[in-house]
């Protein structure tokens, strides 16, 4: 547990993401920092508005309560003011609204609680925007942390792109969870210095079984958002050039999204057998527990911009197989795991089995330690604060 700071900071954090009822694993990136604010004696708290669809209206307990109301909590320590809205179809630059929602957050939020020394908002869509325009209402100085894949992936529309730049011109920093997040982001800061955080890792919730049942398979796991950049279907092809000649091999994917129903399918039709199992949408104890059944953790991205999992799957003790897709490759060395080319099934099935092969080589104890000293609160937060510092200087 970090020493709590001696000086006084006063921090609004504006999440583009944060995790909800419906979804709360998403944005948990996010959280974890927020938590990490608070346990170093920062006082921090997070406007977030809530703008759900429509399609998880049955997955409410209560979907009468969003009517687009202001509510505060106290979620473990930390002050958060949600507005618990929809989002409305086709409504044209419906961000704007989202944009308002903050600003009447942070109205409410000031003149109960009084200014804060700087505004930390997570990913330029819309949290850099937002924090953009409570810099000019309110002259509150304000960073961003950029997670988003958009900008590799070319999906910024023109309109986009101009937000994007105005919001990192205007920001008194700014943080790339990876180096290569970072080059994807200068074309749109030009001229302007930018830093690279890692996000952090909670190196105490993810950590080695206290014991383990043997088995007689072995099991490979990736958790992931099932869409179509996570390549997930390129696993389960590789994984069907193994499972013939090693059947005790045995693959399970955690997570839900579009993609799952065709990935169900293809592993129907090159397994017919039992070798894949779906887990389905997992929370925070879900992920920890098929790490703590599995031998190694498998991410095989397109695009990937940090790749939180892969470390939460190294605190834990397990080797990794990744691809070259962006963040990885910041930190997948030859005694974390492998790292192959993407959208590449063979090359992926080869770092397969000789992660299998070479899985006696690989000390728990030694992958735990790398990233808990990379990327555990000591190391995220000393780093976080000293960019906090400058500003204010």
């Amino acid at each position: 547990m970090p020493q709590r700071m001696k000086h006084n900071l006063h921090v609004l954090v504006v999440p583009s993401l944060y995790p909800t009822e419906v979804r709360p694993v998403e944005g948990i990136y996010v959280q974890d920092q927020v938590q990490m604010l608070c346990r170093a004696g920062i006082r921090v708290a997070v406007l977030y508005p809530e703008m759900r669809s429509w399609r998880t209206v049955t997955l409410c307990q209560r979907p009468w309560a969003n009517r687009f109301q202001a509510k505060s909590y106290r979620e473990a320590g930390v002050d958060a003011l949600r507005i618990h809205g929809w989002n409305i179809p086709r409504l044209k630059r419906g961000t704007r609204v989202w944009l308002g929602w903050v600003m009447k957050l942070v109205k409410d939020y000031v003149e109960s609680h009084g200014k804060p020394d700087l505004c930390h908002a997570h990913n330029c869509h819309w949290a850099g925007v937002s924090g953009r325009m409570i810099k000019k209402v309110y002259g509150i100085p304000y960073l961003i942390t950029e997670h988003s894949t958009a900008f590799a992936r070319g999906l910024l529309k023109p309109w986009q792109a101009r937000d994007a730049h105005d919001a990192l011109e205007g920001a008194d920093a700014v943080l790339a969870v990876s180096e290569a997040l970072k080059r994807d982001l200068q074309p749109y800061a030009p001229g302007k210095s930018l830093n690279t955080v890692s996000n952090v890792v909670d190196t105490a919730f993810f950590c080695p079984p206290s014991d383990r049942a043997p088995s007689s398979a072995f099991r490979f796991l990736s958790v992931a958002h099932l869409v179509k950049h996570k390549g997930i279907d390129d696993l389960i092809r590789a994984f069907a050039e193994l499972r013939s000649q090693h059947p005790f091999f045995t693959l399970e994917i955690g997570g839900d999204g579009p993609e799952k129903p065709g990935l169900e399918r293809l592993a129907r039709e090159l397994h017919p057998g039992d070798g894949i199992r779906f887990l389905g949408k997992l929370d925070r104890y879900g992920v920890r527990d098929a790490m703590w059944r599995a031998d190694v953790f498998v991410l095989p991205s397109h695009v990937e911009t940090f790749g939180v999992v892969l470390i939460e799957a190294l605190a834990t003790g397990l080797p990794v197989v990744a691809t070259r897709s962006g963040g990885p490759e910041g930190f997948v060395n030859e005694d974390a795991g492998f790292l192959v080319e993407t959208r590449n099934p063979r090359a992926l099935a080869k770092a397969l089995e000789t992660a299998f092969r070479r899985y006696p080589d690989f000390d728990k104890c030694h992958l735990r330690r790398y990233a808990e000293e990379r990327f555990g609160e000591p190391a995220i937060l000393e780093r976080v604060v000293e960019i906090y510092q400058q500003i204010l200087r």
